[in-house]
This record gives C-alpha cells, sequence and structure tokens, in this order.
C-alpha cells in the first residue's frame, strides 16, 4: 500500500474513484500539509475542448506544485493500492510521481505526489472553468480552514476562465 498526496482534482472522491475504479468517501481522505511546496498553474497539457457545437484544440494549464523552501501547501492523504498506482500514474501522466513527507500535524507520513519537472513547466495556455469547479466542489467538503488556506497557497490564475468540457488528446505526456 502506498499513500498519495493530492493538492488539486485529486482532492475530490469521486474524481479519483474514477480512476482507481474504487467507490471513495471524504473520510478516505485526510488532510495534511506539504512543506517546501507551492501550488502553481505549470502543469500544461493539449486537451480538446467542446462548447457551443463546436470543438478546439488548446493547450491548457493544471494545478502544480513548485519547489519553495519558504512556502507551504496543504492537500490529502489516500491510501491506494499497487493496482490503483499503476491507475493514477496513467491519469497523471503530464506529471512525474515524487516521494515527499507529509505534515499530518502529530507525525509526517512518507507519501507519493505528482509534479511536473522543473524544464517542462510551463505558464503557456488557458484555464479551464470545468477544472476549477472541479476543485472548488471538492474544497466543499473540507473544512473552512482548509479551503482557506489552500486558495492562500495556490497562485492566482492570471487568465480568464474558459468554459466548456474538456478531453486530453491521447497522444500528450
Amino acid at each position: 500500500m502506498y499513500h498519495i498526496f493530492g493538492y488539486g482534482s485529486l482532492l475530490s472522491p469521486a474524481s479519483v474513484s474514477l480512476t482507481i475504479q474504487r467507490s471513495l468517501t471524504q473520510q478516505d481522505l485526510t488532510p495534511g500539509m506539504l512543506r517546501g511546496f507551492t501550488r502553481t498553474w505549470t502543469a500544461s497539457c493539449d486537451v480538446t475542448v467542446h462548447f457551443d457545437n463546436q470543438k478546439r484544440r488548446e493547450r491548457a494549464l493544471f494545478l502544480d506544485l513548485s519547489r519553495n523552501q519558504e512556502k507551504t501547501c496543504n492537500g490529502s492523504l489516500l491510501q491506494v493500492s499497487d493496482e490503483e498506482i499503476v491507475k493514477l500514474d496513467a491519469r497523471e501522466r503530464p506529471y512525474r510521481r515524487i516521494m515527499v513527507d507529509v505534515d499530518l500535524g502529530d507525525k509526517s507520513v512518507p507519501a507519493f505526489t505528482y509534479m511536473v519537472e522543473e524544464a517542462l513547466k510551463s505558464r503557456r495556455g488557458i484555464i479551464l472553468e470545468r477544472y476549477v469547479s472541479l476543485i472548488k466542489e471538492a474544497l466543499l467538503s473540507y473544512s473552512l480552514e482548509f479551503r482557506e488556506i489552500f486558495w492562500q497557497t495556490t497562485e492566482e490564475y492570471q487568465k480568464p476562465l474558459i468554459p466548456g468540457i474538456y478531453t486530453f488528446f491521447e497522444g500528450d505526456s
């Protein structure tokens, strides 16, 4: 068994459940803090955006972690099996899985998380309204303090939100 630290869409039990094909509830996710990192909009990949009976290919930005020894960010821990981590690796393919220590207040737990390699980070792209909505919806299941810390430790997006449903390009990595 492994621990995964989620800090974006992996905060959503529903979203993770679709990937690992196991029903999860909020109780399966344990809030924690990651020291030495900040949440940034630097993970980019190609998507197809479907809106108003049209579709177009776009480069979209997603949440990522960036190293910064003076920062911390919150997220949640989830315990997963060998098979489930393989499924998460496939889902998180633009990211690289790294080992981190997550602070749970009374103890520190080693966990994996996903982060884009420094050389591949980008700020070029759009921000998807549906992705931001998924995160905002997931955050409603966390405490008010968790939500406040989340937004305080997340870089503001500097672009307008683009509406529509999106799908990832299969060939994107």
